[in-house]
């Protein structure tokens, strides 16, 4: 093992920074030695657990099992209302969490990209007030969200993609975390059966209703087996009454929405901006990944509907359009751009590639990377010829010859290309030559 370059060297500080970000800014909730918020109530529901109660019979409270079944499972090993023992939880949820929204971003832009998603995301979970750093549905049920959309959104070579399958139990568990859930499997059900995925990924029709067949026998598995442990229990009619029936909205708050949603726009203004920037690109950063630029879209749209179906608008119910807001924001442009050739010695996900070209007798070779552009072991055409301008401010690529057909290096660099015979990439910063 040689010793980590520069690069990898900037990405592990800037991850760790990241991580100690997060842990002040949640720092008020790890000393606090009290419940915040809901805390008080979820904790009696599962502190009966652990003495030996059911939920929804010696307790009651109206959120779904497997809220109580976590808390219980937090007070059971570190002792009963061991309020900094569940604030540490939260801590590792959320870095959990932040780790899915990386995974997301690398897959679709990099691994700068997803850095920023994942510090977007803890600097703007508490978006407003301090109780939003308390451990409740909300946050919760964002961590199997985003590890379900990671899942789906990752290369497959397989046409089947079981992998769909536990991405379906995820969300699955995600619902039995908190109701509004539920919603997010919508959007990733409708982007297994878009065109655009279909095309990206070479799969046929049945191939996808295969995939989203699977992602639904997840869910509905995750879901089953729930019911066979609360109906074994004998509380499966309690439990259904008080976690869906008992939810009429006798009255809606509109001032109060429309005060808190902006208050949250306000707060999380860099993210609005970014989502709109997205919905307004579609043949610039998101070109070739229209697919999951509209599942995000879905995604945002349903978890806004989720947050306004209690018709009460807590602050604590907007925690739920966070991930999908950062995940579009850092895709469209406070990232680096990825057409943009990068210096050798400036971070870049991917090794660096060599070029050959000609100029006159002499054969000359310029080192650069590709920032986002190609994976790892993907070459360039052998033969190529790379020109700079007199200011150098300005790079040319030609292919030598005629190409019928974008390969599989021209299908990355020019997908608005027909034809990959020019290519014109604005540097960042001069390339550097090597003899």
């Amino acid at each position: 093992m040689g010793a980590p370059t520069h690069s990898s060297r900037q990405f592990r500080f800037a991850a760790l920074g990241i991580i100690l970000l997060t842990v002040v800014i949640r720092l008020p909730s790890l000393l606090h030695p009290q419940p915040i918020d809901s805390e008080a109530m979820y904790s009696v529901v599962a502190n009966e657990i652990v003495d030996g109660g059911r939920p929804y019979i010696d307790a009651v409270e109206r959120k779904p099992p497997l809220l109580f079944w976590t808390y219980a499972a937090v007070f059971r090993m570190a002792g009963k209302f061991n309020w900094k023992a569940l604030h540490v939880v939260a801590l590792v949820w959320t870095l959990c969490a932040m780790a899915g929204l990386y995974a997301i971003g690398n897959e679709l832009f990099g691994s700068n990209t997803g850095l920023i998603a994942a510090l977007f995301y803890t600097v703007f979970q508490p978006w407003w007030t301090w109780k939003n750093l308390s451990f409740d549905g909300e946050m919760l049920m964002n961590l199997p969200i985003i590890w379900a959309w990671t899942i789906a959104f990752r290369r497959s070579a397989s046409p089947v993609r079981p992998e769909l399958f536990p991405a379906g139990a995820l969300l699955g568990a995600a619902f039995l975390l908190k109701q509004p859930a539920a919603i997010a499997a919508v959007p990733l059900g409708i982007y297994l059966l878009l065109p655009s995925y279909r095309v990206s990924r070479n799969l046929t029709p049945t191939n996808s209703i295969i995939q989203a067949t699977m992602l639904t026998l997840g869910f509905f598995v995750a879901l089953g087996s729930v019911v066979i442990i609360l109906w074994k229990q004998g509380i499966l009619h309690d439990a259904f009454y008080w976690t869906i029936a008992d939810h009429d909205v006798p009255h809606v708050f509109w001032q109060k929405g429309m005060v808190n949603t902006l208050t949250f726009v306000a707060a999380c203004l860099p993210l609005v901006i970014g989502a709109i920037l997205a919905c307004r690109d579609k043949d610039e950063i998101w070109a070739g990944k229209t697919g999951e630029r509209t599942a995000l879209l879905g995604l945002l749209a349903v978890s806004a509907i989720g947050a306004a179906a209690g018709a009460r608008f807590y602050p604590h119910y907007y925690v739920q359009l966070i991930p999908p807001l950062a995940q579009l924001s850092t895709g469209r442009g406070w990232c680096h751009d990825v057409y943009r050739l990068k210096r050798d010695d400036i971070y870049s996900p991917i090794p660096l590639l060599t070029i050959k070209f000609s100029s006159g007798a002499k054969i000359r070779k310029y080192i650069y990377t590709l920032a986002g552009v190609l994976p790892a072991a993907t070459s360039p055409p052998s033969r190529s010829r790379v020109m700079f301008s007199a200011d150098r401010s300005r790079v040319s690529i030609l292919a030598a010859g005629s190409c019928p057909a974008p390969g599989p290096f021209w299908s990355k660099i020019l997908p608005r290309i027909r034809r990959p015979t020019l290519s014109m990439f604005t540097p960042t910063r001069k390339v550097r030559r090597i003899r």
